[in-house]
């Protein structure tokens, strides 16, 4: 038998925000993926995307900021980056957010992010000079204590985690220069990469695991996907109390151990 295919509507995004613990006023840094739009029942590809970006940021309200990352690894390939014209290379839901009318981004060459709201401008201003220090995108995320969001995709994309390995100084990283211009403009930016010798590639299943049963994490099924809600700062103890507890708990390294 054909399976009947599911269909959702704007109402069961709000409900879904709702069920994670979104409000009114939230800093939120969102991962995400285009097949959640796909599930609605009207309009083509990119209208389905707009409603379902409308949907959050009327959630969210003036007084939200939604950040979506924006990733390029220009500097890594030794590519001027352009903030206007260069695309981001981490799907559709970023590249289509990125390009929406009053979204701005800013100009990290490696990290970069899409933003729109309240706090726009201090995101805006962050540090180019590192990837995951302070000043940073990543760092202003965890004073803020934003909320990250995985909507409707992989947990293994939560890149807050390499803020936390940078902070933990973990052995299977190691910090790296990479010199390039911004536009016309020169300047070097600090990355805390991996050791590709080593089986460095994120899995955060078990960190998944250990927060579902200390009930810090708030899950949501959003048509036949699933969305997941995590305060930054609780994920920033959580992910440290595994390294401590384990100190590849959050590689596929530890499979190896």
């Amino acid at each position: 038998s054909i399976k009947k295919q599911i269909v959702i509507s704007r109402s069961d995004i709000r409900i879904a925000l709702k069920k994670i613990g979104l409000k009114k006023g939230d800093l939120v840094m969102m991962h995400g993926d285009a097949s959640v739009s796909s599930q609605l029942k009207t309009g083509n590809k990119d209208s389905k995307q707009l409603i379902v970006f409308k949907e959050i940021l009327n959630y969210l309200g003036p007084k939200g900021t939604l950040i979506v990352p924006t990733f390029t690894p220009s500097f890594t390939k030794r590519k001027t980056f352009n903030v206007s014209s260069t695309k981001s290379e981490i799907g559709l839901f970023s590249e289509f957010f990125r390009k929406m009318r009053g979204v701005k981004r800013t100009s990290h060459p490696i990290f970069s992010v899409a933003v729109k709201g309240k706090y726009s401008n201090l995101f805006l201003k962050s540090n180019l000079n590192d990837c995951f220090g302070k000043k940073t995108i990543f760092d202003l995320l965890y004073k803020l204590n934003g909320k990250v969001v995985c909507f409707g995709c992989g947990f293994n994309e939560i890149t807050f985690t390499l803020y936390v390995e940078q902070f933990a100084n973990v052995k299977y990283r190691y910090f790296k220069n990479f010199t390039g211009k911004i536009s016309k403009k020169k300047i070097t930016t600090k990355y805390f990469v991996r050791d590709l010798s080593r089986k460095t590639d994120l899995n955060l299943f078990l960190l998944r695991d250990e927060m579902n049963k200390r009930k810090k994490l708030k899950t949501a099924p959003l048509g036949r996907l699933a969305i997941h809600m995590v305060r930054s700062r609780v994920y920033f103890f959580e992910a440290l109390r595994l390294l401590k507890k384990n100190k590849y708990g959050l590689i596929e390294e530890r499979f190896d151990v």
